[in-house]
């Protein structure tokens, strides 16, 4: 008996360890959307975005699109997270729920917006990716 309660409560301590590992690598690609979108990177942004991504009728190219015009309209931009809950859904699937501060700069004026979103990642072989909900 005491062997079956070992191994299960280190095929417990296993599993935890895997989901904190997962929703930290997830975690790291979403900062790493607000730092592509600070930095105006279009190449780092697109790197988080999956190939297949379709949403609201839009591909990964029309996203990629759309932020090389928001990055060429701004002078600045800042990108931040100001809460998260990222939520497995099985096997290289997740949803994140978060809010985020947005705040754009065009010469004297600045403009500030705070939205929720709720993003779909995929794990791919190249790590998680971002396939829905921006």
């Amino acid at each position: 008996m005491a062997r079956q309660t070992l191994a299960l409560v280190a095929a417990c301590a296993l599993l935890v360890a895997c989901t904190g590992g997962e929703r930290a690598a997830i975690a790291k690609v979403l900062d790493a959307r607000n730092l592509a979108v600070s930095h105006k990177d279009i190449a780092a942004y697109a790197a988080l975005i999956a190939d297949d991504y379709h949403a609201r009728g839009r591909t990964k190219a029309d996203l990629v699109r759309e932020m090389q015009r928001l990055f060429a309209v701004f002078d600045a931009i800042e990108m931040k997270t100001l809460d998260r809950v990222i939520a497995l859904e099985g096997k290289g699937r997740a949803r994140c729920e978060q809010t985020y501060e947005l705040v754009v700069r065009k010469g004297d004026q600045t403009r500030r917006l705070i939205e929720r979103e709720q993003l779909v990642l995929v794990k791919t072989p190249q790590g998680w990716k971002i396939a829905g909900g921006i």
